[in-house]
């Protein structure tokens, strides 16, 4: 591997050094320190895969309910690959099956499916069925 380091950023590097050869602002980032750039969260969510998971479902909803509730708030219903992988977690708290964003693909006799979420394993139902139903939005920070 060949890598090229331009003069110029040694000579910066350099130049911020101090008498004994330490940079004084090593641990800072464009002048911030780490603490600037933690993600946050609010009350009552968890951050998991850059997002926050409100820490428990909703009352069960039909799919429309469940997403306006979601938006209404600044929200959104999580992808299924996302409900999968926070379901996995330890210790996380899965209702049976909970709402994701996810339109199936399956068509029974015209009526949208969404994929479900749940304890033991995916399935799809009626958008007019009632399900539990949690809600993400992005970090803070």
């Amino acid at each position: 591997m060949h890598v090229t380091i331009k003069k110029s950023v040694l000579a910066a590097v350099a130049a911020a050094a101090d008498a004994t050869g330490k940079v004084a602002n090593a641990d800072l980032l464009d002048g911030l320190d780490g603490a600037t750039y933690l993600l946050s969260c609010p009350a009552g969510t968890e951050l998991y895969l850059g997002l926050c998971f409100e820490e428990h479902p909703r009352s069960a909803n039909d799919h429309g309910d469940a997403s306006r509730a979601c938006s209404a708030d600044g929200k959104r219903l999580p992808s299924e690959g996302e409900m999968r992988s926070y379901r996995d977690q330890p210790g996380n708290d899965i209702a049976r099956f909970e709402w994701t964003d996810e339109l199936s693909d399956t068509d029974v006799e015209s009526t949208f499916l969404y994929a479900v979420v749940g304890t033991f394993g995916s399935a799809v139902s009626a958008a007019t069925r009632e399900q539990p139903f949690r809600c993400v939005s992005g970090p803070t920070g």
